[in-house]
């Protein structure tokens, strides 16, 4: 939570920690105000700790730092209906707040109550769990738990006042109030501030997208907001840092703010719009970039955001693993089998069934990191394979997390998405054993035999599941040890193929078994390696390139009789034009059975009696 907070910063996300009597009933935070305390666990019906609660709704008992995420950054997309103004003055040891609303909306509530919580910030206190430096303690209700109903129309202005004593034990210095507007309907918060006073430089970068699949030669546009959330006027000099293949370009534009040359001057609570624009070429692969704003008045504050776009490949690599870096187990294999490949990372942008469908296949795997599949993830997968996409997915804890009753992403849903997408029954959380035998005769895992421990392999499987097959799926992984414990399946649905291991890819034990395996599921799936051609001497010219209506293809110095022959990104071969009759031949960008092929990297393979060329045409509408 505390990274949250330094990215987020006062006063987009104000805080309030309550301490409680669990795990330590001689907290003394708790033990200075434990009716409140009670009174404001009694209001969210909390009946065991950790818990998460966003917006007032329970969503786990474990704080997951994704969700919370997502659910600030939907809660700041929304306009509240009211505006919060608050200010506090000491006096001697009494202390004075007055409160301002106004709604600039419809509040749309009836039961809308205000709430100010006094609660002070930096307190060294030596805890037993190690911590040492305490922020945002909460310490009384003013003037109690239950707060002050109100109601009020559009454009109507409330004033309230409070007053209290500052108590012996705290701090006055780092005394502060919190109010907040809650509706005890459904406990959600409408509007909150805060009267600790804010940092001279902060500010929030936000972009609503951050992640594309694109067609070779196109770009992708993610328009963000940057605001200024310092105390007066400052310049940020913004700096773009770029990682992409030779052919393609990044920039941006700026828009809403004065610019100094490479930097923006934003006065206290306003905003500018950067627009990030990624162009593909027509190298296949991810080109990223990553965008930082430092603020001149205290170049201590910064604020990144990475954007990537993933264009012409074959096999998008979904990377679901939460930030550990477990990629690069599966790059090795692709790489190695020269499959043309794009890395969507999870944790920064979310893909669309539009992504999903631009590749021929998806890979999509979640380590040793749960909360796993969420219910977009669960929704976007069930559409991908709906509309006849190929999926391998793997993780030791997919299963765990849909299923068991006490789990993060639990739900009578997730448990019908698991048995209808995945085509797998949950047996267990752990199989306690780390090696797995494929079937003889099954067309992915025939002969195999993995270890998933040790080796050059990532070692993260604690708690390998345990599933099964629902008909007509097929167990195509045992574990070795007990034939009843199964740790795969694969299903042909006759227009979508899966393949779902309950256990880490990344953990197989060796890069070799790591090829293998992953080059029968690419053959399984019906497809074959991607493969750029090796650099050969420049005796063939393709024109138009990219081409729309027609190729032309050109000879140099050559004499007639080579022979032409095109093919996809995969391997297959698309048509057989014959021997050359002249120093120019020309492919009308139709298949060998006559039909229209679809945009995309296409290979024109050339052979004469004494040497073969390839080279790469890019096909558009």
């Amino acid at each position: 939570m505390d990274s949250l907070l330094v990215e987020y910063g006062h006063p987009s996300v104000v805080t309030l920690r309550y301490h409680g009597d669990i795990p330590w009933e001689f907290d003394p935070f708790y033990m200075a105000n434990p009716s409140e305390y009670h009174e404001r666990n009694d209001y969210y019906s909390l009946t065991s700790i950790p818990s998460t609660l966003i917006d007032g709704a329970f969503v786990g008992r474990t704080c997951f730092i994704t969700k919370v995420k997502e659910a600030l950054d939907a809660a700041l997309a929304v306009t509240s209906p009211l505006k919060l103004v608050a200010s506090d003055s000491l006096v001697g040891d009494s202390c004075f707040v007055g409160v301002e609303i106004i709604a600039e909306q419809a509040m749309g509530a009836d039961s809308v109550v205000l709430r100010a919580a006094v609660m002070e910030d930096s307190i060294h206190y030596d805890a037993p769990n190690g911590l040492h430096l305490f922020h945002n303690v909460f310490r009384r209700f003013l003037p109690d738990h239950a707060g002050t109903l109100f109601t009020m129309s559009q454009g109507e202005t409330l004033y309230f006042d409070f007053a209290f004593e500052i108590d012996p034990e705290w701090d006055a210095n780092y005394i502060s109030t919190l109010v907040f507007c809650q509706d005890d309907a459904d406990r959600s918060i409408i509007q909150a501030v805060s009267t600790k006073p804010r940092p001279p430089a902060w500010g929030r970068y936000w972009a609503a997208e951050r992640g594309r699949v694109v067609l070779p030669g196109h770009g992708a546009e993610f328009p963000g907001t940057f605001t200024n959330l310092g105390t007066g006027v400052d310049t940020f000099d913004l700096d773009m840092i770029s990682d992409m293949p030779a052919d393609w370009s990044a920039g941006y534009t700026v828009s809403g703010a004065s610019q100094v040359g490479n930097a923006v001057v934003l006065e206290s609570d306003s905003s500018c719009t950067i627009e990030v624009n990624l162009v593909s070429g027509y190298e296949p692969g991810t080109g990223q970039c990553t965008v930082t704003l430092t603020s001149r008045r205290d170049p201590s504050f910064a604020r990144s955001l990475r954007f990537f776009a993933v264009s012409g490949v074959c096999a998008l690599l979904v990377d679901d693993d939460g930030g550990l870096g477990l990629e690069t187990y599966y790059a090795g294999a692709l790489d190695s089998l020269e499959v043309l490949w794009g890395h969507w990372d999870r944790s920064i942008a979310k893909p669309s069934i539009s992504d999903l469908s631009k590749t021929e296949f998806v890979i999509w795997f979640t380590g040793s990191y749960f909360p796993t599949l969420d219910t977009y993830d669960q929704d976007l997968i069930g559409t991908y394979l709906d509309t006849g996409g190929d999926l391998f997915i793997t993780g030791q804890d997919i299963g765990y997390a849909l299923n068991y009753v006490n789990g993060e992403e639990y739900s009578p849903e997730a448990v019908d998405f698991y048995q209808t997408y995945l085509h797998a029954s949950w047996i267990t959380s752990s199989s306690l054993l780390w090696q797995v035998s494929g079937r003889s005769g099954d067309p992915i895992t025939d002969g195999l035999t993995l270890s998933i421990e040790g080796g050059d392999g990532a070692d993260n499987q604690d708690y390998p599941d345990v599933i099964d097959s629902i008909g007509p799926a097929n167990v195509i992984f045992d574990y070795v040890g007990d034939p009843l414990k199964h740790g795969g399946i694969r299903y042909d649905s006759g227009t979508s193929k899966i393949v779902y291991l309950s256990f880490g890819f990344e953990a197989i034990s060796t890069q070799a078994d790591r090829e293998l395996l992953l080059s029968r599921i690419v053959t399984w799936f019906g497809k074959t390696s991607g493969v750029e051609p090796p650099p050969v001497a420049a005796v063939v010219s393709l024109y138009p390139n990219p081409a729309v209506t027609h190729l032309n293809i050109a000879f140099s110095g050559r004499s007639a009789g080579s022979t032409i022959e095109i093919y996809d990104v995969r391997g297959r071969l698309v048509k057989h034009l014959g021997s050359t009759q002249g120093e120019t031949s020309t492919w009308d960008l139709m298949d060998q059975a006559d039909r229209k092929v679809a945009p995309g990297v296409y290979f024109i393979s050339v052979s004469t009696a004494d040497n073969a060329i390839r080279k790469k045409v890019i096909l558009t509408r």
